[in-house]
């Protein structure tokens, strides 16, 4: 009886087994990559009802999980008289995608695409005016499908790559220059896609964010940056991924999907459950070509040891993997090893705008391309003439604080305010002062932190090769 039990368990994870050792037994040579794309657009679509409602739900649900560390949520609503469009707010007076923009024009890559609004288009002529990069930027508006499978579709159609592997960025992670460690990893280019978790025992020490799996011994969250083959991106899963199931399916009901709802819960429940020992199979095969035939006897023999594995109440690393690899059709690898603070820091709500801002005033010990930033300063009077969102920013922000009682009302559980007064005073400069001492705390050890990765960066950037 054990031993027909053995047999059926491996039978019914053979056809899965075989076509991960399939997709780990491509061989791929990708150029470096110099190819770069900012993701300057976000999906409306599915917010439904009010805007405020939604953000106000989040921070309910927030408080009832317990969290010190709320988040009123920048949401854009693109069919509102201003467009609240999250990658235009200042950081020390400065357009957040601005940041960006100088990270990778200091960067190795060689042409540089944007995806966004005619306002954001308005910020990169102005970029390029006054710095004149060496970089080819290229800019492609949005559009009116507002979707992440339309932001990456149009940045393939204009970068054009070929063979190679496309650095990816959204348009407000400001604080993330060190792109050269990440496209320069020679090793990256054996694979369609690569993706280093955001941990919280790396990256998340300090800065306040929600992780949502623990893989292996980390707790986890998905990277705000990517290098992805955008020729084998599957860009029908991408619309299922970042979009509810149910208005996915019932839109699409009638048309071919990659793959259905219950195959991907399929797909997850047997690689969360099955023996780490017995999913090495497909690695080991994939390198020696022409033995594919033999899984179905590998998998029986090493079966046969799960009895050893108790199991543990969290996804490995290569479960984690092997998942993506097979709901994509692509060869991922999925890293862990990546320590960078700014790569977590992705300016999600207002709270993140003010610790953001709070943590600007350190400087070129906290941001190397401070003084330079400066310079855009010169162009921002006439630049706040021609974006609705920006010609009265300093009003907008302190009516939204106002209406969501971000300052000098009840915010957190003791009745205390989020801020003292409001971000911006009567003469329209940036004065923020945070109620709670645990708020400063976590700017300053996130600044040290910050500030310690800044050492290391520039100690590469003498002894490393490929910094030069």
């Amino acid at each position: 009886m054990l031993f027909h039990y053995f047999i059926k368990m491996a039978g019914d994870f053979e056809d899965k087994l075989e076509k991960l050792t399939n997709i780990l037994s491509r061989r791929i040579r990708n150029k470096e990559t110099n190819k770069g794309l900012i993701m300057a657009s976000y999906d409306d679509s599915s917010l439904k009802g009010n805007v405020d409602d939604l953000v106000l739900k989040q921070v309910e649900k927030e408080r009832r999980a317990g969290n010190f560390y709320i988040n009123h949520l920048i949401l854009r609503d693109s069919k509102a008289e201003i467009d609240n469009l999250k990658f235009l707010y200042l950081i020390d007076g400065v357009p957040a995608i601005v940041y960006v923009l100088m990270n990778l024009t200091k960067s190795g890559l060689e042409k540089i695409a944007v995806v966004g609004s005619r306002d954001i288009k308005t910020v990169i002529e102005a970029f390029i005016e006054l710095y004149k990069p060496k970089q080819k930027i290229i800019f492609e508006d949005e559009g009116k499908e507002l979707s992440l499978e339309n932001t990456l579709s149009k940045g393939r159609s204009i970068l054009k790559p070929s063979h190679e592997l496309v650095y990816i960025s959204p348009a407000d992670v400001p604080f993330l220059y060190d792109i050269s460690k990440i496209i320069r990893n020679r090793k990256h280019r054996k694979y369609e896609a690569v993706l280093n978790l955001n941990t919280k025992e790396k990256v998340g020490k300090y800065f306040p964010r929600n992780f949502h799996l623990r893989v292996g011994r980390f707790d986890v969250k998905e990277p705000n940056i990517f290098l992805v083959d955008l020729n084998k991106l599957p860009y029908n899963l991408i619309g299922i991924a970042y979009s509810d199931y149910r208005k996915f399916y019932s839109e699409h009901k009638d048309k071919k999907v990659p793959i259905r709802k219950e195959e991907i819960e399929d797909i997850i429940r047997e690689y969360w459950k099955e023996p780490a020992i017995l999913r090495v199979i497909p690695k080991l095969v994939s390198k020696f070509p022409g033995v594919n035939w033999q899984i179905r006897l590998v998998s029986f023999l090493i079966e046969q040891y799960t009895r050893f594995d108790k199991g543990i109440p969290r996804i490995s690393l290569s479960s984690f993997q092997d998942i993506l690899c097979l709901l994509s059709d692509m060869k991922i690898k999925v890293l862990k090893t990546n320590n960078d603070p700014a790569t977590l820091e992705d300016l999600d709500s207002y709270e993140d705008w003010c610790y953001m801002n709070e943590m600007m005033k350190a400087g070129t010990s906290f941001y190397p391309h401070y003084d330079e930033i400066q310079r855009f300063k010169e162009i921002m009077p006439e630049l706040k003439k021609n974006i609705p969102l920006l010609e009265n920013f300093e009003e907008y922000i302190n009516h939204i604080f106002k209406k969501f009682g971000l300052f000098k009302k009840q915010y957190y559980k003791d009745k205390s305010p989020f801020l003292l007064r409001q971000p911006y005073d009567a003469e329209g400069e940036l004065d923020m002062e945070f109620a709670k001492q645990g708020v400063i705390d976590m700017i300053k050890n996130n600044l040290i932190f910050h500030k310690h990765y800044l050492a290391r960066y520039k100690a590469r950037q003498l002894f490393r090769k490929e910094y030069k």
